[in-house]
C-alpha cells in the first residue's frame, strides 16, 4: 500500500459502501464539502451504510469551518449508520496525528426547533434533502421530512471503544510501529514517520435491528488544553467505519 503523505489539508472520510473525501485546512479551520466516491458493496446480504445525517446521501455530509483561534474548543459534525437485519455493528475511526486533535463519537438526537448554544459546538444544523444513499432502507421510525430543518444534540454518553495500535505511554498519543497494524498499512519493514502512522480505533459492539433503523451520531473533534501552533500548516487524515459485527466477538 502506498505511504501517506503529507498534504496541506486533512481529509475526512467514511467507508463502508461508500468512501468520502473532504477537504480540511488543518491548522485553523475545517474547509468545505467536496464530492464523495462510492466503494463496491461488500457486505451481502444485510448491508451497512454510513451516510450523513439520518441515512441522506453521503455528498450531503458537512465540514463547517474550525477556527482554533477562536474561544471554542470542539466542533461537532453529524453522521448516520442504516441498516436492516443486522443484530450489531461497530463504528471504528483511523487518523493520523500531526495535530493534537482528539475524535470521539457520541449517539445524537434531532429536534425541529434550534436549541440553546452554538451552532457546531452545542448542535449541529442539517436540512434535509430527502435524498438517501443508495441502498439504505427506503423507511425508518422517526423519520425526517425533505427541505425541513433538524437540530442534532449529544444524547448520551460517548460511545465506548479502545485503540488498537497505541503505542504504550506515549503522549501525546501515537501508533506502535511494531503493531501489527502497521504491516497491515504499509510495506513491511516500511520506514514511516511517527505522526502518519495512523492510529486504529474501535467501538464496542452496538445494537443494530432486526427491523430497518438509521442511528444518529456526532463525531466531536476536540482540542481542549492542547497547544495548537497556529503558524504552521500541518495534514491529519481521518476515515470513520462501520460494519457488521457479533455481541460478543466485535
Amino acid at each position: 500500500m502506498r505511504k501517506i503523505k503529507k498534504h496541506w489539508k486533512l481529509i475526512v472520510a467514511t467507508m463502508i459502501l461508500l468512501s468520502l473525501s473532504i477537504s480540511i485546512i488543518a491548522y485553523s479551520w475545517f474547509g468545505n464539502q467536496h464530492e464523495i466516491g462510492r466503494m463496491q458493496e461488500i457486505v451481502p446480504p444485510n448491508n451497512i451504510y454510513l451516510s450523513a445525517a439520518h441515512r441522506e446521501a453521503e455528498i450531503n455530509f458537512q465540514i463547517g469551518e474550525v477556527n482554533t483561534n477562536a474561544t471554542d474548543t470542539h466542533r461537532e459534525y453529524v453522521f448516520s449508520v442504516s441498516g436492516s437485519g443486522i443484530p450489531y455493528y461497530v463504528l471504528k475511526i483511523a487518523h493520523t496525528t500531526n495535530n493534537p486533535f482528539t475524535y470521539e463519537i457520541y449517539p445524537a438526537s434531532f429536534a425541529t426547533e434550534p436549541p440553546s448554544g452554538t451552532e457546531g459546538v452545542d448542535y449541529v444544523k442539517y436540512t434535509a434533502t430527502g435524498v438517501h444513499t443508495t441502498g439504505s432502507p427506503e423507511t425508518v421510525p422517526n423519520d425526517v421530512t425533505a427541505d425541513v430543518t433538524y437540530y442534532y444534540t449529544i444524547n448520551g454518553a460517548k460511545i465506548g471503544g479502545s485503540y488498537q495500535n497505541n503505542l504504550d505511554n506515549s503522549n501525546p498519543l501515537l501508533a506502535d510501529p511494531n503493531a501489527a497494524h502497521h504491516d497491515r498499512t504499509y510495506l513491511e519493514n516500511d520506514q514511516v514517520q511517527k505522526n502518519a502512522e495512523p492510529l486504529y480505533w474501535k467501538s464496542t459492539a452496538q445494537t443494530g435491528s432486526a427491523n430497518a433503523f438509521c442511528h444518529n451520531y456526532i463525531l466531536k473533534v476536540d482540542w481542549t488544553g492542547k497547544t495548537i501552533d497556529k503558524t504552521l500548516k500541518e495534514t491529519d487524515i481521518v476515515y470513520l467505519f462501520a460494519s457488521t459485527s457479533s455481541e460478543s466477538g466485535n
